[in-house]
């Protein structure tokens, strides 16, 4: 971990053998070692190891990334208001997305912003939708020019 202060830390979740699922971790693998005041964290499937360690580092914003099903066509993402968590079924990780949130709202004041990608296939394997790799990149590229 960083020991400077991040201004915005971007919390990845995936499960890079669920196809389309690793979209969170594939987003915040394309940010690591940019020159930027972006710190991000690819949690792979247990986002609730983190909460700690970014309270501690007492960011302004948390942009959590994962996929979610909202009815969607494959690659649409959006931005979830956290009374739409369970109801679009987000994530297929070990806790509740909305535990993290509350755990990240206990520690600390940042601004958490949740972005859920719509996948279209989260069968095992490796391989991603053409739909969802391009959100991806657009969504790295929203994110290093600051408009999410």
């Amino acid at each position: 971990m960083e020991k400077h202060r991040s201004k915005t830390i971007v919390l990845g979740i995936g499960n890079r053998l669920r196809k389309d699922d690793a979209a969170g971790s594939i987003v915040a693998e394309l940010l690591k070692d940019k020159d930027t005041d972006i710190l991000a964290i690819d949690s792979e499937t247990t986002p609730e190891n983190w909460t700690g360690k970014i309270a501690r580092m007492n960011p302004e914003k948390i942009i959590i990334v994962d996929t979610a099903n909202f009815n969607g066509k494959p690659g649409d993402f959006r931005i979830l208001r956290e009374n739409q968590i369970d109801w679009y079924g987000f994530s297929t990780h070990t806790l509740p997305i909305s535990f993290v949130i509350e755990d990240l709202k206990s520690r600390c004041s940042a601004e958490i912003t949740l972005l859920g990608i719509q996948p279209k296939n989260t069968d095992f394997g490796e391989d991603i939708s053409p739909e969802v790799k391009k959100s991806i990149h657009i969504i790295k590229e929203m994110i290093l020019d600051k408009k999410i």
